[in-house]
């Protein structure tokens, strides 16, 4: 297995619990505890489950920009950045695979990891001092989710 093939393999993975498990708590745990339990403890409970998913997007956020670090430094050694000189040639190489591949991977990072690391812990403190801030919160992390979820859909499809 060649090391693109493992940095791909890592990412796709990353990406999968991101976008997958975005997807499985908005459309499936979320609606399954609201319709079925009060909304308290349904609160109480997708809390706690955030929490959790927090720390898994942190770790796939990460990973994402390391395998992405790694593909600059090892497999493509920083070719695009290198020019003959020729505008064509500079046109060319920003259009390469790799350079909107990163761009689209360090927004999802970023989103991911302002998500985990700041969002998240404001929901839930706000969630627990019963504070005004909720709704606000809420509906940041739902539009962040939501954009995380389709650049990651889009991330995935460009690997098949």
């Amino acid at each position: 297995m060649s090391l693109q093939e493992i940095l791909n393999l890592v990412q796709i993975f990353s990406l999968v619990i991101i976008t997958g498990g975005t997807l499985v708590i908005g459309a499936l745990v979320a609606p399954s505890l609201f319709n079925n339990l009060s909304r308290e403890e349904a609160g109480t409970l997708m809390v706690e489950v955030f929490g959790k998913f927090a720390s898994w997007i942190k770790v796939s956020a990460i990973l994402i920009a390391l395998t992405k670090l790694v593909e600059f430094i090892y497999v493509a050694k920083f070719s695009f950045f290198i020019t003959t000189g020729t505008g064509e040639e500079v046109t060319k190489l920003l259009n390469s695979a790799l350079l909107n591949s990163t761009i689209l991977a360090l927004a999802i990072v970023a989103i991911s990891l302002h998500i985990a690391m700041n969002l998240s812990p404001a929901i839930v403190e706000a969630y627990e001092n019963d504070s005004d801030e909720f709704s606000k919160l809420h509906k940041q992390s739902e539009v962040l989710h939501r954009v995380n979820f389709v650049l990651g859909a889009i991330m995935l499809l460009s690997f098949i």
